[in-house]
């Protein structure tokens, strides 16, 4: 069945003992273009009792991890071992049980192999997509046969939603049945018509968004036995190069409840419309923050810390060197707060300056804090440029040099 909590092995990554042998492994590999990630895992020799002495393991046989929903189907594909340029045998794991297409009417069946083309134009040593080809034709059925069971289900409400948003392509159900409450509940995933890779600038990022990887909505509908259903819970699931920004992920989009006058139809455009703007509006600060660290790095030297995600923050080391005379100069720490905890850019960034070598003779006893001082009168003005703004920022640090090592010197008793 759906394992949601399956963490498995990107695809290319395999046990030391057993790897997939390199034909298989190639056509594995198509699978990396897909936007969602797909994985495998417990690779083995389908003849692993029968090999002669001393004849090597090949790994013909393992499960694919495919994702659905929000977790993963687990499908077990065996290949022949001295011909593995057949089309593979399949086994289905729990619910994904599936007897093939048969001419029994007792038989329930949600795989039909004759509608299977990619198992029709297998040809592997010429077509390398092959099997991904055929992983998705055996997905898209699955994807029917669980809506189909969905329709099916009775729930009035459900049926509405459903049959609005049908149109939507890559919508996938899963319904299943608490085995303690024996409560229904069904999970649905709407991709969202949001191309982050085309909106979400490239200097905003560290890795951009693989092209076609998208944000999906997750709507999970529950209720008792014989009842209608209502929605439980909503979210957005970004797709892992999206899960470290943030300045987007933390954002608290409107979620979506059934109300006589609102269904998912109506809200998935708003949605959309609101995680663009918000991507529009964030992605200009992001790309402030960075140009402001980039001007800072230019004049003051390497950063002893930077925040290389959102640019929120750099840290820099000064006075780290020793004079003319050989003696250790007086080092401290410049902080440049330009996100979290500061106003910028609509205020001034938020600096302060930490010492190294003086600690508060004031602190409470067994924890002593370094001195320090906020600057609170920093020159700024939302229309310069991120060069301008370093420039007030090294300006004021220059002017302040001697008065902080006063204070240090003060607050430490040493003066």
């Amino acid at each position: 069945g759906i394992n949601a909590e399956y963490m498995g092995r990107p695809l290319g990554i395999h046990p030391i003992n057993v790897m997939l042998c390199p034909f298989v492994q190639q056509l594995v590999d198509a699978l990396k273009s897909s936007s969602r990630p797909f994985s495998y895992s417990d690779v083995r020799d389908s003849k692993d009792l029968h090999r002669r002495a001393g004849e090597m393991l090949r790994g013909d046989r393992f499960v694919l991890n495919v994702p659905y929903c929000k977790g993963h189907l687990q499908w077990e594909f065996i290949f022949n071992r001295d011909v593995p340029e057949l089309p593979p045998d399949i086994i289905f794991c729990g619910d994904d049980i599936a007897p093939v297409a048969s001419t029994s009417d007792s038989v329930a069946t949600w795989l039909d192999v004759n509608k299977l083309s990619s198992l029709r134009n297998w040809s592997p040593t010429t077509y390398k997509n092959c099997f991904a080809d055929l992983v998705r034709d055996i997905l898209s059925q699955y994807k029917d046969y669980q809506a189909t069971i969905v329709a099916n289900f009775g729930s009035e409400r459900l049926s509405f939603e459903q049959s609005t948003i049908q149109e939507i392509e890559g919508l996938e159900y899963y319904l299943t049945t608490n085995s303690v409450t024996r409560e229904t509940i069904v999970h649905l995933l709407i991709p969202l018509g949001v191309n982050l890779r085309s909106i979400i600038p490239k200097d905003c990022v560290m890795v951009p968004p693989a092209e076609g990887e998208r944000a999906n909505l997750y709507v999970e509908f529950a209720g008792p036995a014989g009842s209608d259903l209502d929605v439980v819970q909503t979210h957005i699931a970004w797709p892992p190069s999206i899960l470290q920004l943030d300045w987007l992920t933390d954002v608290r989009f409107p979620e979506f409840s059934m109300t006589q006058t609102t269904c998912l139809l109506d809200y998935i455009p708003e949605l959309e419309r609101r995680i663009k703007e918000v991507i529009a509006s964030q992605a200009d600060k992001v790309r402030r923050r960075r140009e402001v660290v980039e001007e800072l790095i230019k004049l003051m030297g390497h950063p002893l810390e930077v925040d290389t995600q959102e640019f929120g923050s750099v840290c820099f080391l000064i006075n780290s060197e020793v004079d003319q005379e050989g003696l250790q100069l007086d080092p401290y720490l410049v902080h440049v707060g330009l996100g979290s905890g500061s106003t910028f850019p609509v205020g001034p960034p938020a600096v302060s300056l930490w010492s190294c070598n003086h600690w508060d003779r004031m602190s409470p006893p067994g924890s002593a804090m370094p001195i320090s001082h906020q600057i609170t009168n920093l020159a700024y003005n939302t229309r310069w440029t991120a060069m301008e703004v370093a420039g007030a920022i090294t300006k004021e640090l220059q002017q302040l040099e001697d008065e902080f090592k006063a204070l240090c010197l003060s607050k430490s008793g040493q003066d």
